[in-house]
């Protein structure tokens, strides 16, 4: 397992020889890529995430995803039932600032002949931080406050009720 930054949300990567679990902080986000030599199920219905599975050329990880809903992909570009997402995954130590570090770089393209008349290139990294964990993702209490009072509501404090005679 590792963890990385992914701006702002921390990333967690899993690795195992029959698959690849990918989980987003923000959202919840979770994806499931399967390896092609270790008989990958059939795609059975299109999903945000879509049908993806993968093949090592070398120390990258080649990704080919299909059955995607027509949705903004993970990078929030539209796309239609007939998008074809090819990664490119692989890890790469550099130095920036003055410091060194490891990072899980993702070369994307995003075909898809009812939306685009060329493919999307994109290009995403994240900063591996094995000292940082996922969390659960929530809205901010700020957010909530905000949408309670512009509905004049308002939140009772739990802690005044009076005490319940039942239960424990």
């Amino acid at each position: 397992m590792i963890s990385g930054a992914s701006k702002p949300f921390t990333v967690e990567v899993i690795q195992r020889p029959q698959d690849v679990t990918i989980y987003w902080e923000g959202y919840g986000m979770y994806r499931k890529i399967y390896m092609a030599d270790h008989h990958p199920p059939k795609a059975l219905l299109p999903s945000a995430m879509g049908h993806a599975v993968a093949h090592w050329d070398g120390n990258t990880l080649v990704i080919e995803t299909t059955h995607l809903k027509p949705y903004p992909y993970m990078t929030r570009l539209p796309n239609s039932a007939y998008a074809h997402v090819t990664e490119r995954m692989k890890t790469q130590e550099e130095t920036r600032n003055g410091e060194r570090h490891k990072y899980l770089i993702d070369d994307i393209t995003l075909s898809d002949p009812r939306v685009y008349t060329q493919p999307v290139h994109i290009h995403a990294e994240a900063v591996f931080r094995p000292d940082l964990q996922v969390l659960e993702y929530t809205c901010t209490d700020i957010l909530w406050d905000n949408y309670l009072k512009s509905r004049g509501l308002k939140l009772p404090d739990l802690d005044d009720l009076p005490v319940s005679s039942g239960g424990h």
